[in-house]
């Protein structure tokens, strides 16, 4: 009797069958849903072609770099004269790649990182300022004031005396204000005004 009620009863497949077709439903709308995506995104892709060529390396940000590097180099060797005597040259290719060489080049690239602390912050110091004159050249724009925080930090008796040769240089346009520890810095400086700070629950005043 139990054998014969489940022949005569419902299909124990039916459910399943059921399954599968709103299942199949819903995958043919996932197809159509991507298929509508695709074709949208066939149609932008001309878009992003012209965005990719236009603004990619070698469409306007190329014309941007090509314009910018020369003036960068130059301003570089113009800070590495004063910062090394000019004995380190320091240049940007157009994927601002630096190169770091003895100048005349005696064909031994340096490494920026194998070079001593001093000289790093001197290399460091020449490409900051040298971007930020570009920057000037581009905005029409110059401060007029110049912070140096502990500047000669890690540098040498040398090194220092290069700094405060920049410092002569930045101050014949700029008003530059330095904080130091150093000795040397500070003998050199001596005869410039001087600001005193005192710092009070934490906070550095003027005094």
């Amino acid at each position: 009797m139990v054998k014969q009620k489940e022949i005569e009863g419902p299909s124990p497949f039916v459910d399943i069958l059921k399954s599968t077709e709103v299942e199949l439903t819903a995958k043919k709308e996932d197809v159509e849903a991507k298929k509508s995506e695709l074709e949208t995104a066939e149609s932008d892709l001309p878009y992003y072609e012209f965005w990719v060529k236009a603004f990619g390396d070698t469409g306007i940000r190329k014309f941007v770099i090509d314009g910018i590097i020369p003036s960068l180099n130059a301003r570089i060797a113009y800070w590495m004269q004063i910062l090394i005597d000019g004995k380190i040259r320091l240049t940007f290719d157009n994927q601002l790649e630096e190169t770091i060489e003895r100048n005349p080049p005696d064909g031994d690239p340096f490494v920026y990182w194998a070079k001593s602390g001093g000289e790093r912050r001197r290399l460091n110091l020449a490409t900051m300022f040298s971007w930020a004159y570009v920057t000037m050249l581009n905005s029409g724009k110059s401060p007029s004031a110049i912070w140096l925080d502990e500047v000669t930090s890690n540098i040498d008796q040398v090194g220092v005396v290069a700094v405060y040769n920049m410092i002569q240089e930045l101050s014949k346009d700029k008003q530059v204000f330095i904080t130091t520890h150093d000795q040397d810095l500070l003998e050199m400086l001596n005869g410039n005004q001087t600001l005193k700070l005192q710092k009070q629950n934490g906070i550095a005043k003027l005094v």
